[in-house]
């Protein structure tokens, strides 16, 4: 139905997270490439130029979509502070694995993994996106466990963890083995994956 009248602030909100909604279920329906800026407006049943004015392009779209996926995942890193020393690593390592089998983080990992080598502009946003949301608070926690780490290290220590924690996930993902894969990431499991990145990569 479309909505007549300026929208109310409240209302701007409901209506760009509908449209994201839409847009995040043709682009796993139809794949990024059939999936057109014209096709998602008619299904949202908003104008073109609304999704121009406020996404850019359909990069911009796809930007969006994911990035809302990725704030749903509250639970994630953003969790407060989860501590400092082994537990918080711990701790920050169940809640990216949670996050990762997320549903919708899921399918749209298994999408990415389809079509990313297709569209470098999809590879370039998830690397944004993982920075943000992941690559980022894990610097910040590095940063107060070794306060004498230049920047660079801290960055390439963050990034190393997440490989060592993900590796797994990135390499089995888009197979159908998915469930087998959820179970392997048993909290034992994290530990020992948290405790050779801490005794391998950084002195404590």
């Amino acid at each position: 139905m479309k909505r007549k009248g300026r929208p109310t602030k409240e209302g701007s909100r409901e209506l760009a997270m509908d449209l994201l909604t839409v847009a995040g279920e043709m682009f796993l329906e139809r794949g990024y490439r059939a999936t057109t800026i014209e096709a998602v407006a008619a299904k949202a049943k908003v104008a073109k130029k609304t999704i121009y004015a406020q996404f850019g392009d359909k990069a911009g779209l796809f930007r969006a979509v994911y990035q809302s996926i990725a704030a749903k995942r509250g639970k994630l890193l953003p969790l407060g502070d989860p501590g400092p020393g082994r537990e918080g690593l711990i701790k920050r390592a169940e809640a990216i694995v949670e996050g990762a089998f997320e549903r919708h983080a899921l399918q749209f990992n298994q999408f990415l993994m389809r079509e990313g080598a297709s569209f470098p502009e999809l590879q370039q946003i998830t690397v944004e996106i993982t920075n943000d949301h992941i690559v980022a608070p894990l610097k910040a926690y590095l940063t107060r466990e070794m306060p004498e780490a230049s920047e660079e290290r801290l960055s390439f220590l963050a990034e190393a963890f997440i490989n060592i924690l993900l590796g797994r996930y990135i390499s089995l993902v888009a197979l159908p083995e998915i469930t087998t894969l959820r179970t392997w990431y048993d909290k034992d499991r994290i530990e020992e994956l948290c405790d050779l990145f801490r005794n391998g990569c950084y002195p404590f």
